[in-house]
């Protein structure tokens, strides 16, 4: 068994010397970052289309729970293929809604 001394100053070299060690495994060479931080890509939300949100329906879990709107996952997949134009817009507006409000 290690006494608390030997435990302690074990820990003391490793962590010390992480930083050393990674360094040397980190080739060496001048690197350019990647991103322009002054001017950042423009965010658009792209439009969903049909076959997503059926897909996003047809993947949802059976389950009987609800949220605020009352609206559980079972009812959505039974009525979805009916619907599904609908939550299709719904979620478009809202889409174009918040890329409008400069929330992003």
């Amino acid at each position: 068994m290690v006494n608390n001394q030997e435990l302690a100053d074990t820990f003391n070299k490793f962590f010390s010397d992480v930083g050393i060690d990674l360094q040397k495994d980190i080739q060496s060479g001048e690197t350019r970052p990647t991103h322009n931080f002054a001017h950042p890509p423009i965010f658009e939300f792209k439009e969903f289309d049909l076959l997503t949100v059926t897909n996003v329906i047809r993947e949802l879990s059976p389950s009987s729970s609800c949220g605020t709107d009352g609206i559980t996952s079972r009812l959505l997949k039974l009525v979805g293929p009916i619907i599904v134009l609908i939550i299709q817009h719904i979620c478009n507006l809202s889409a174009r809604a918040f890329q409008r409000s400069g929330k992003h």
